[in-house]
Parts: C-alpha cells; structure tokens; sequence
C-alpha cells in the first residue's frame, strides 16, 4: 500500500494533518463561492442575455449591441438592482458548486493515496470525478439562473413575469418539461467544468509537491 499524502491523512480532525476539519473547508468554501457571485452576478447577467440572444425555452432574448450596451440598457430599465436579477440562484449555485468540488476531490483524492503514490495522474483523475459531480449538482440551478436571469422583466414592478422566484421557477420548469429538464445542458457543464477541475487541481497538485520536496531538501 502505497504511503498516504499527509495532507489527506485525517479528514475529521486537524491534529494530525494541521488542516481544518472538512466541514469546515465545506464552509468555507460556499462562502468564499457565495461572494464571489455577489460581485461577479452583474457580469453574469450580461453574459447569459448575451448568449440567449435569439431563440430561447422561454420565447424572450434580449437585444444588446455588446456587453457595454447590455450595462447601459439594464441601468436605465430596470435600475442599478436590476444588476443583480438572480443573484440569489446564481449564489447559491456557486455555494454548492463550490461546497461540491472541494469536498468531491478531496474524497476522491484521499481514496486514491491509499492505493497509488501522489502524482499527476491522481490529481488529474481526482479533478474530473469532482469535476463530473460538481456539474451534476450545479446543472439545475445553472439552469434555472438562466431562465430567471433572461425572462422578461415587469417594468413597474421590476419582478419576473415568468417565475417569480426561484421555487416557482422549478415547480413550473418540472411541471411543464418533466425533471429531467432542469438537467439541460449538462453536457455542456461538463465539458466546461470538466477541464477547468482538472486544470485547476493537477496544477495546485504540482506546486504543492514541489514545494514540499523543496522545503524538505533545505532541511
């Protein structure tokens, strides 16, 4: 058996590995993605409208000249809040994700050491799995950003006029396409979250090691 990462030793108590417990990076991680949103969601709103310019699920698209027109038109209809439209789905979703993606490659990677030597096929692997079930776990509520973020806006009451919140939005996507709708364009997910997961950790994987051998070599 080959000798296990001290990093992925003990994933309940920090005595041994000098780590925060796992629940608390499961913390940690939904709030630093639950920031995030709140400061990317003006740029996301943008994006989505932008990308759904045409024909869409919900019969309405936008129509932007470019990102600085979408800002200018959003202001100047539906106020500087209006920025935020969705923001508490698109929170939510990058919580999750986040909680998600972590707490996956990190128990993916822990089963792995028990087996192989830490390297890059480890880290590589460890980053689809958690790549893959980060996507499954993001896929409806990326989906339902969407919709919530693109449908037409009530210019009186600067609310929805398909789904009035996000719950709704699921009763009415459920109801009307079945469950797996909320499930569409998980392939897409995949082949963006898939990369970027396995990108991301094969790298932190290969600065971690060499900085550990390093700082054993000065010693």
């Amino acid at each position: 058996m080959a000798r296990m990462h001290p990093g992925y030793k003990d994933m309940k108590s920090s005595k041994e590995t000098g780590l925060p417990p796992l629940y608390k990076r499961l913390i940690c991680g939904s709030i630093c993605g639950i920031i995030g949103s709140l400061f990317a969601n003006p740029t996301e709103l943008i994006k989505c409208r932008l990308q759904c310019a045409g024909a869409t699920a919900s019969g309405h698209s936008y129509r932007y000249g470019g990102a600085f027109d979408a800002f200018r038109k959003i202001i100047k209809s539906e106020g500087v809040l209006g920025l935020w439209n969705g923001a508490g789905v698109f929170a939510m979703r990058n919580a999750l994700g986040s909680a998600a993606n972590l707490s996956t490659f990190s128990a993916l990677k822990e089963y792995a050491l028990h087996y192989h030597e830490d390297s890059i096929m480890v880290d590589t692997l460890s980053g689809l799995g958690s790549g893959f079930i980060t996507s499954c776990v993001m896929c409806p509520l990326d989906m339902i950003k969407t919709r919530m973020q693109n449908q037409p806006i009530d210019p009186v009451t600067g609310r929805g006029k398909l789904y009035r919140s996000a719950d709704h939005a699921i009763l009415k996507i459920v109801r009307n396409e079945g469950v797996l709708a909320l499930w569409k364009g998980f392939s897409s997910l995949f082949v963006r979250t898939g990369p970027h997961y396995v990108l991301t950790f094969t790298i932190y994987g290969l600065l971690q090691r060499w900085t550990t051998n390093s700082t054993f070599s000065d010693v």
